[in-house]
């Protein structure tokens, strides 16, 4: 029993989580120490009790373990549906939303790809900042993780709050620029078409007047003929 009481303390001081730790040093070796000389009876009534605790144990770390990393996960499965979404938004508009704005100079086309996408940072900008929520309610949890796995998790926090802040800085920034930019598409299209229309008329009457001028010819010429034969 000492012997296995040394291996258990040996095991707790190599825990990665303080909550195993705990458990293993207040559940676990307090019960062990307890039947330490207690000879054979105590060895048969500790190994009655320790299969509990051990499950418990293993129950309350694995359970620590699930409420840090789920909401990693849901975080994760959202930032990848969204970076899905936002690329078949790109790719239905990359050519086709170009072509109508060339075509028509309509600014409405630009404008829907634009709030598209918008919607979905919008989207992307809430998951993040509900999971930056989730992590504050899981400070004992996190607490819990050993000094470089609670230093690697909180700085990695702190990195997306950062983040988080850029990400909506620049999309405020973004949105304007690309307003500014889509009205200046617009404008120069809009250009393109009055010049193409006014060269266009100037030809076409140039062409009609030159046709008159021919069949005004044609008929002066053909009268002749008829009244001077």
């Amino acid at each position: 029993m000492g012997f296995l009481y040394q291996v258990l303390r040996d095991v707790s001081e190599k825990q990665p989580y303080s909550v195993g730790k705990n458990i293993l040093i207040n559940n676990i070796l307090t019960l062990i120490n307890k039947h330490l000389c207690s000879g054979h009876e105590g060895f048969k009534r500790l190994f009655t009790e320790l299969p509990a605790r051990i499950a418990g144990y293993n129950r309350e770390v694995q359970e620590g373990n699930e409420k840090v990393k789920q909401p990693i996960k849901k975080l994760e499965g959202e930032m990848k549906e969204l970076k899905t979404q936002v690329s078949a938004i790109l790719n239905d508009n990359a050519v086709a939303g170009t072509t109508m704005i060339l075509r028509t100079g309509d600014a409405d086309v630009a404008k829907q790809a634009v709030d598209d996408v918008n919607r979905k940072l919008k989207d992307s900008i809430k998951a993040t900042v509900g999971f930056t929520e989730t992590t504050k309610t899981l400070q004992t949890e996190i607490a819990d993780l050993n000094f470089d796995t609670r230093n690697n998790v909180n700085n990695a926090i702190n990195a997306m709050k950062r983040e988080l802040d850029v990400l909506q800085f620049s999309c405020q920034n973004q949105s304007h620029d690309l307003e500014y930019s889509i009205k200046k598409v617009v404008e120069r299209c809009n250009d393109i078409h009055r010049k193409v229309d006014d060269e266009t008329r100037t030809k076409v009457e140039a062409l009609l007047n030159d046709i008159r001028n021919k069949m005004n010819a044609f008929q002066s010429t053909h009268e002749k003929d008829i009244y001077h034969p």
